[in-house]
């Protein structure tokens, strides 16, 4: 029986596929799908860990002032009819007197007068305050926290600092608060004795718009002598609220 025309292309197809080589095994054996191709791990390098200084700072502030900070600080100073007066802090270490402090703008202005004079001025504050993010910005502020609920402490704290800094400026506001007060802390006066550093006078007068460094001395074991100086100096600085100035004075004087 004579083949139809669809029978013999079916039979040309089929001899077509049969006579195909076989395919040969792959060079690269597949990859199972359950391990997917590994990276090599590589290990970080070590990266070396030092704790910070009480109080030590970072950022801008940390060493001289840059040219940015000083010209804003002098734009500042020009803008409320202030001027920055005396020298720089000379010592390596020394406790400088803030005073008179009745207002949070005396901090303002004593950083922005600090950077004027290129000098690194620190300065404590409560504990409290250095809480994350602002306890960064004040430390870069050359800020050094102390724990205030524990007086007894309080010079124990700042003695450790002067004597694990290598260089350390740090003003103390005698006052203590705000508000008018019959004596002045002693704690400027102790801390400079026992770390045995020099006391500098830095003031402010809000009077005269200006505000520095005066002179430094060396705590003796009068008191009312050295107290005397003290007053001397700061009997014509004029606080921003007169009314709340607290008085020149020790307790340890009257003992």
């Amino acid at each position: 029986v004579p083949a139809t025309a669809s029978a013999r292309r079916k039979r040309k197809r089929g001899q077509l596929f049969n006579n195909v080589p076989a395919a040969s095994p792959p060079l690269v054996p597949p990859l199972s799908p359950l391990r997917p191709p590994q990276r090599p791990c590589r290990t970080p390098p070590a990266v070396a860990f030092a704790p910070k200084l009480p109080g030590a700072a970072s950022g801008p502030l940390a060493g001289e002032p840059t040219n940015v900070l000083k010209l804003l600080a002098r734009i500042f100073l020009y803008l409320t009819s202030w001027e920055a007066v005396g020298t720089r802090v000379a010592d390596e270490k020394a406790v400088l007197i803030a005073a008179p402090h009745t207002s949070n703008w005396d901090l303002v202005y004593m950083l922005a007068i600090s950077c004027v004079l290129d000098a690194k001025v620190s300065w404590i504050g409560k504990h409290t305050m250095f809480w994350w993010p602002l306890g960064a910005a004040l430390r870069t502020l050359r800020g050094v926290p102390v724990r205030r609920d524990r007086p007894e402490q309080v010079v124990e704290q700042i003695v450790r600092v002067f004597d694990e800094a290598e260089t350390l400026s740090l003003a103390i506001a005698p006052e203590g608060t705000r508000s008018h007060t019959p004596y002045w802390k002693s704690g400027f006066y102790r801390i400079a004795k026992a770390a045995g550093v020099p006391i500098q006078l830095g003031f402010l007068d809000y009077a005269q718009r200006r505000g520095g460094f005066g002179p430094t001395f060396m705590p003796s074991d009068d008191v009312r002598a050295d107290m005397d100086k003290i007053r001397a100096f700061f009997a014509d600085k004029v606080a921003r609220h007169p009314d709340q100035a607290g008085e020149i004075r020790l307790r340890e004087e009257d003992e």
